[in-house]
Parts: C-alpha cells; structure tokens; sequence
C-alpha cells in the first residue's frame, strides 16, 4: 500500500490501467448481479465513464 500511496496521479492511474489489462477487465457497463457481488464484498465500483472523466481532470464528486 505505501508504494500506491507514494504514487502521483498518473503513475497510479497507469498502474491501475496495467492491473485491469492484466486481469482482462471488461469495460462495459455493470451488471445489477455484479453491483450486488461487490457490494457484499467491498469492492469499490468506478464506472468506466466517471473514470474516465476523472482521468481527464475532472474531481469525483463521490470522493469529495
């Protein structure tokens, strides 16, 4: 965790993008049976369009 914490933005953003290739992350919308999966396990959900806002500069309103 300390390694990701010493990460800047966009180191960590591409280490996130590595991590998602890796493990072929689909990018598509979320189904309700995979909302409910991470929910019960703590998974933090971002959806791929407030990503990639966010990615473009644009704060979370959900981390503010």
């Amino acid at each position: 965790m300390a390694a990701m914490d010493a990460m800047n933005g966009r180191t960590f953003e591409h280490h996130i993008a590595k991590l998602l290739r890796r493990d072929g992350a689909p990018t598509g919308p979320f189904t309700a049976e995979a909302l409910s999966i991470a929910a019960e396990t703590g998974i933090t959900v971002v959806h791929r369009g407030l990503l990639e806002q966010w990615s473009a500069g644009e704060p979370l309103e959900v981390l503010e």
